[in-house]
């Protein structure tokens, strides 16, 4: 009986060092992955500014394309304004009559 109350006790110790040794694992990975979660998460909050850097700069090249005109485009508005003021002239000149 004493044998047997030794033998239990011996089994307990062991598994009681097993859980110890298992959530001493856990507990370091826990530890890991809560640092590797913070490292991810600044990754995140760093590249959405600079995603909304990219995407202002967007807008702005966007605006500035849209207000800068290429040569041909220049012409081809002066050649506009032109063909309306002679219009513009052909019909004051027939209500002038």
């Amino acid at each position: 009986m004493n044998n047997q109350k030794e033998e239990i006790i011996a089994e307990l110790r062991e598994k009681i060092h097993e859980i110890v040794t298992v959530y001493e694992r856990v507990r370091l990975e826990n530890e890991n992955l809560i640092r590797e979660n913070r490292s991810l998460n600044e990754i995140i909050r760093s590249k959405q500014k600079e995603i909304s850097n990219f995407e202002k700069k967007l807008n702005t090249l966007k605006i500035a394309k849209s207000v800068v005109m290429t040569t041909e485009d220049k012409h081809e508005a002066k050649l506009k304004v032109n063909r309306i003021v002679r219009e513009i002239d052909k019909c004051i000149a027939l209500l002038n009559k």
